[in-house]
């Protein structure tokens, strides 16, 4: 159960897209940024394992946990991090569905972003958008193509990015929930830094849709094929 309440949409213009949504710091869920690029046929886990089985996957446990043992034990304890074939890391959670490892922001390996190019939407820099012609667009050099991957029932904690950049995240296969709190709300999720000491994770469902609509949140599941924004 979600507040379901982010925008769905098929891919606008890049100006409209910057007009109703990144201007305004509004999230949306694009349903086809990715209709017209191979990895668009690649929908499902069983699908990925088939195209994906070699890929090396780095993994760790899931990366709060992690820093909240680290900042109780000193630097001297290490992240866990390992790197695991992507079919074994599935065959791993799938026998194990309580672990906590996951891919986190790993760069996209060469042949991944291939399947995925930059979609059109995100071909222009969002200040100069309305005065560029249709045909002038293209890909912006200054993209950054990370991956992420994980088991049911794994999570990233809330918090913001401290690049500060604009993400389109894709969702190759699986369902993927999002939260996203308002900037102008930030205070109340406690953050120390980029990350907030709220834990939703913790709540039961009643409890944390109640604390979301208390927050203003956006609260959607993302599908395979779509893209939030």
């Amino acid at each position: 159960m979600t507040l379901d309440n982010i925008d769905r949409i098929a891919a606008p213009e890049a100006a409209l897209l910057w007009r109703d949504y990144l201007r305004i710091g509004k999230p949306v869920i694009i349903t086809d940024a990715f209709d017209d690029t191979p990895i668009r046929a690649i929908d499902s886990l069983a699908k990925a394992q088939r195209a994906f089985a070699d890929m090396p996957l780095p993994v760790r446990n899931e990366y709060t946990g992690g820093l909240l043992r680290r900042l109780r034990a000193g630097p001297e304890l290490t992240s866990g991090a390992m790197v695991a074939p992507f079919a074994d890391y599935w065959e791993y959670v799938a026998a194990n569905r309580d672990s906590r490892l996951m891919c986190v922001e790993q760069v996209a390996p060469d042949h991944l972003v291939a399947l995925s190019p930059q979609p059109r939407l995100c071909a222009a820099h969002p200040l100069a958008v309305e005065s560029l012609a249709a045909d002038s667009l293209a890909p912006d050099p200054h993209a950054l193509r990370n991956m992420f991957a994980g088991n049911r029932g794994n999570f990233a904690p809330m918090h913001f990015d401290g690049d500060c950049r604009h993400v389109l995240l894709y969702q190759v296969f699986g369902p993927k929930r999002f939260v996203i709190v308002p900037v102008d709300r930030g205070p109340t999720v406690a953050p120390i830094v980029n990350f907030a000491t709220l834990q939703l994770q913790q709540l039961d469902e009643s409890h944390k849709l109640d604390v979301l609509r208390s927050l203003g949140a956006y609260d959607a599941i993302v599908e395979a094929g779509e893209s939030i924004l």
